[in-house]
C-alpha cells in the first residue's frame, strides 16, 4: 500500500516496502485501477530494497493529476484535491491509492509495524549520528522516556536545522506542533506521548518515527530526475519547486532588507516563471482579465441602470395611482370634469400607448438585430456599420423615453395645477358665499351675489362671476349713495337735535323764570293777605268806633265801602284761585315738557350713535368685500392670462 504525504510539497512518501500484505492478498484477483498497477509492478520489478526516492518516481509515472480554478485566475492551477478512478472510487491525486490511511490505522498492521521498526534499527546503526549509549536498536522496544525524547529531537534536527530545545517538560507539547506543521498523517496525542514507554503505544510511536526518517531521506537525496515524471506531474512538482524558490528568495531578501523594486521584480519573474510552466499567453491573459474587468462593469452599471429604472417605475406607479385616486374623486364631483378627465386621459394613454407601441417595435428592432448580429458572421465594416444603427436606435429609444417621460411630466404638472387652483377657487367661493350669508338673511336682496360652488372650469361660471361683479358694483353704489344720504339726514337730525337742545335751554331758563316770579307772586301773596288781614282787622275796629258814634252818612258810606269790599273779595279770591292753578299746573307742564324733551334727545342721541356704527361697519364690511372681489377678479385675470 502506498500514502501521500500532506506536506507542503505534495510529494508522495512511501511508507513500506513491496513485500507488505499477505501471501493471499497477491493470489487475490485484482482489478486494474492505477493504484493497484502501480503496486503490481513495484513488486515484480526489482526484489532488492529500493530507496525512497525510487518509490516515488514509480508512483508519479503512475498518478493522475486533476486541474481545478483557482480563485482570482481564469486559467487553471495544480490541485492536491483527490480525483475519481476508473471505477468512482475516490483516487488522491499524487499515489493513485482509493483510501487514505492514517498511522493509525496502519499501527494495527504487525507486518507494517515490523517493517518499521526494521527501518528505526537500520537508520539508527547506519546514520551515525546519535548517541548509541542513550538510544540503540536494542531499546527501542519500548524505548524510555528520556530514550524517545532523545530519539525524536535528533531526527527532528535533521529536518529542522535550529529546533527549540525539547525536554521532558515540553516534550508533549512540542513533538505535537513539529507534527502538526509537517503535516504528519494521523493524530498524535498528549496521552499517547505520556505513554511512549509501554508496549500499548510502541506501534504508533514506531510508525511516527518511521514517517519522520522517510521525511529525512527525502531531503538528503533530493529529486532531479525529471525525465520520468509524466508532464502532468512534471508541471505540478516543477510548480511546487518554484513556489518553493520564491518563498525562499522572499524571506531572503525580506531579512535581507532588500528594497521593494527588487521584491517586485522578484514577484514579477515568479509570475513569468509560472506562466511559462503552465504555457500560459501573458497577452491572452492580461486581455481576458480586461474583458472580465469590463465585462463586471458593464454589469454593475446595467444593475445601477435596472435599479434606478426600477426606483423610476415605482415612483410612477406610485403617481399613477394617486392621479387615478384623484380623478376618481373629480369624477364623483362633477360629470362634466370627468368627461373632461376623461377625454384628456384618454389622449394621454394612446399618446403614452403609441409611444410604448413605438418604444416595444425599437426594441423588437433591437433584439432582432442583436439576435441576427450574433447568428451571423460579418466583416469589420458591416459590424461597425451595426454598431452605428444600434447607436442610432439607442438614442431614438432615449428620446422617445425622454418625449414621453416629458409629456408625463407635463400631464402631471397640468393636473396638479388644476387640482391646486379648483381647490384655491372653490376655498374663496365659500369664503364669499359665507361672508354673504348674514348680510343676506338682513337683506334677501342679496342672494343674486351668491356664487355657485361646483363647475368652476366652465365659460358660464366666469360670465356669472363678471356679472355678479358688475352688480356688486352697482350695490355698492347704490350703497354708498344711500350711506351718504343716511349721513346728510343724520347731520341734519344733529342740527335739528342741537336746535332743540338749544329750545330746551331757553324753555328752561323761561320756566325757571317762571318758577321765580311763581315764589314771588307767592312772597306777595302772602305779605297782601298780611296787609288784607291787617285791613280788615283796622277796618272792623274802625267800624265798631264808626258804628259806635256813626251818623247816616257815613253808614251809607260805610255800606258802599263793604260793597266793594266783597266785589274786591271776589276778585281777590277768583285771582287767587288762578294764581293757585297756574302754580299748582305751570311746574308740572314744563318738568313733563322737559322730560320730553330728554327723554327725545336721548332717543337722537341712541339713532345717531347706532346709524353711525351701522355706517362705520357697513363702510369697512364693503371696502372689504370690494378688496377681496378686487382680488379674487385679479387671480382669475392672472389665470386667465
Amino acid at each position: 500500500m502506498q500514502r501521500r504525504s500532506n506536506s507542503s510539497s505534495h510529494i508522495p512518501v512511501r511508507l513500506f516496502g513491496p513485500s507488505t500484505g499477505s501471501k493471499d492478498a497477491t493470489a487475490r484477483k485484482r482489478s486494474n485501477s492505477l493504484g493497484r498497477l502501480s503496486q503490481q509492478r513495484e513488486s515484480s520489478a526489482v526484489k532488492f530494497k529500493v530507496n525512497s526516492v525510487e518509490r516515488k518516481s514509480n508512483l508519479l509515472k503512475t498518478t493522475p493529476l486533476t486541474r481545478q480554478r483557482s480563485y482570482g485566475f481564469s486559467y487553471a492551477t495544480p490541485s492536491s484535491i483527490g480525483s475519481v478512478g476508473s471505477r468512482g472510487s475516490r483516487v488522491s491525486p499524487a499515489t493513485g491509492l482509493k483510501d487514505k490511511q492514517s498511522i493509525q490505522k496502519l499501527s494495527t498492521n504487525s507486518l507494517w509495524v515490523a517493517q518499521q521498526y526494521k527501518k528505526v534499527q537500520n537508520y539508527i546503526s547506519e546514520s551515525e549520528i546519535f548517541d548509541l549509549t542513550v538510544i540503540n536498536p536494542s531499546n527501542i522496544k519500548p524505548p524510555s522516556i528520556k530514550g524517545f525524547i532523545y530519539l525524536v529531537t535528533t531526527l527532528l534536527k535533521q529536518i529542522y536545522p535550529n529546533p527549540k530545545n525539547i525536554t521532558h517538560e515540553n516534550y508533549k507539547e512540542e513533538i505535537v506542533n513539529k507534527l502538526k506543521k509537517l503535516h504528519y498523517p494521523g493524530t498524535m496525542t498528549i496521552s499517547t506521548l505520556k505513554s511512549v514507554n509501554t508496549m500499548h503505544c510502541w506501534a504508533q510511536v514506531i510508525g511516527m518515527c518511521g514517517w519522520l526518517i522517510d521525511k529525512i531521506t527525502l531531503k538528503i537525496t533530493g529529486f532531479n530526475d525529471y525525465s520520468i515524471l509524466p508532464p502532468e506531474e512534471l508541471h505540478k512538482y516543477l510548480l511546487q519547486e518554484l513556489s518553493n524558490a520564491y518563498f525562499c528568495q522572499l524571506c531572503i531578501m525580506f531579512n535581507a532588507e532588500d528594497p521593494p523594486e527588487q521584491l517586485k521584480e522578484a514577484e514579477q519573474k515568479y509570475k513569468e516563471d509560472f506562466m511559462k510552466i503552465l504555457c500560459v499567453d501573458a497577452e491572452e491573459f492580461h486581455k481576458n482579465k480586461t474583458e472580465f474587468e469590463q465585462l463586471e462593469d458593464k454589469k454593475a452599471r446595467l444593475t445601477t441602470y435596472n435599479d434606478n429604472a426600477l426606483q423610476e417605475y415605482q415612483a410612477i406607479k406610485a403617481k399613477r395611482n394617486k392621479l387615478r385616486n384623484d380623478l376618481a374623486t373629480l369624477e364623483r364631483s362633477d360629470e362634466d370634469e370627468l368627461v373632461g378627465l376623461e377625454t384628456e386621459r384618454d389622449h394621454f394613454n394612446s399618446v403614452y400607448n403609441k409611444l410604448a407601441l413605438m418604444k416595444n417595435q425599437l426594441e423588437s428592432r433591437v433584439e432582432l438585430l442583436n439576435k441576427r448580429k450574433r447568428n451571423q458572421t460579418y466583416s469589420y465594416q458591416e459590424k461597425i456599420e451595426l454598431l452605428l444603427k444600434s447607436e442610432n436606435l439607442k438614442k431614438e429609444i432615449s428620446l422617445i423615453k425622454g418625449r414621453n417621460e416629458h409629456a408625463q411630466n407635463i400631464k402631471h404638472k397640468f393636473d396638479d395645477t388644476i387640482n391646486e387652483e379648483l381647490l384655491k377657487l372653490e376655498s374663496k367661493v365659500i369664503q364669499w358665499n359665507r361672508s354673504l350669508m348674514e348680510v343676506c338673511i338682513k337683506n334677501p336682496s342679496l342672494k343674486k351675489l351668491l356664487l355657485k360652488e361646483t363647475g368652476f372650469y366652465k365659460d358660464e361660471f366666469l360670465q356669472e362671476m363678471c356679472e355678479i361683479a358688475k352688480m356688486k358694483q352697482d350695490i355698492e353704489i347704490h350703497s354708498t349713495r344711500k350711506c351718504e344720504t343716511l349721513e346728510v339726514t343724520l347731520k341734519q337730525k344733529i342740527i335739528d337735535m342741537q336746535n332743540v337742545k338749544k329750545d330746551l335751554e331757553i324753555l328752561q331758563s323761561e320756566i325757571n323764570k317762571y318758577l321765580l316770579e311763581s315764589k314771588q307772586f307767592d312772597q306777595h301773596k302772602e305779605d297782601v293777605d298780611e296787609d288784607i288781614k291787617q285791613a280788615l282787622s283796622d277796618w272792623d275796629i274802625q267800624m265798631k268806633n264808626i258804628l259806635s258814634s256813626s251818623e247816616s252818612s257815613e253808614v251809607n258810606q260805610i255800606k258802599q265801602l263793604t260793597e266793594e269790599n266783597a266785589t274786591l273779595k271776589i276778585i281777590r279770591d277768583k285771582k287767587l284761585m288762578e294764581l293757585k292753578e297756574f302754580s299748582e299746573t305751570a311746574p308740572a307742564f314744563f318738568i313733563e315738557l322737559n322730560k320730553q324733551v330728554e327723554n327725545i334727545i336721548k332717543e337722537l342721541n341712541l339713532i345717531t350713535a347706532g346709524r353711525r356704527q351701522r355706517i362705520e361697519e357697513l363702510s369697512l364690511k364693503k371696502s372689504e368685500d370690494g378688496e377681496r372681489f378686487i382680488l379674487f377678479l385679479e387671480d382669475l385675470s392672472r389665470e386667465d392670462n
